[in-house]
């Protein structure tokens, strides 16, 4: 049995993969503002 990948050759599923890398740049540019960066300037800061 083999997998035929000429099933995936339509505009749609390059389409599904730029929203999914978008979608994940998005969530990494978010975790980046929201957690390293106060992480990195209460550590410089507020340092013991």
């Amino acid at each position: 049995m083999s997998f035929d990948f000429d099933q995936f050759d339509h505009p749609s599923w390059l389409t599904v993969a730029g929203v999914g890398a978008g979608y994940g740049a998005i969530l990494l540019l978010m975790f980046v503002l929201l957690f390293l960066v106060p992480l990195a300037v209460f550590g410089v800061f507020i340092s013991p």
